[in-house]
C-alpha cells in the first residue's frame, strides 16, 4: 500500500508533488513508516482525489474557524458574578 500512495503522488504534477506532500504531512500522513493500513489508506483517497480534497478540508477548516470566532463575539464580555 505505501507503494500505491508513492506511485499516486509520482502521477501528479510536478508542482503538485510537493503540495500534496506537505499537506498529508499537515494532516499526520507524514511518515509512511509508521502509518497503519488504515492510516494508508485515508492518504491514498486524500491524494486520489487531490487537489480536490485539500480545497474540502480548507473549507471545513475555515466553517470551523468561522463557528469559533461567532461563539467568541457572543460571550459577554466583563461579567461580574
Amino acid at each position: 500500500m505505501r507503494k500505491a500512495l508513492t506511485a499516486l503522488i509520482a502521477e501528479l504534477d510536478a508542482p503538485q508533488q510537493p503540495l500534496c506532500r506537505a499537506f498529508l504531512a499537515q494532516q499526520g500522513y507524514g511518515d509512511l513508516t509508521k502509518l497503519t493500513e488504515i492510516q494508508i489508506q485515508e492518504a491514498i483517497n486524500i491524494v486520489a482525489g487531490w487537489p480536490d480534497t485539500a480545497q474540502a478540508a480548507a473549507d471545513e477548516a475555515d466553517v470551523i474557524e468561522a463557528e469559533i470566532v461567532q461563539e467568541q463575539m457572543n460571550e459577554p464580555e466583563g461579567q461580574m458574578f
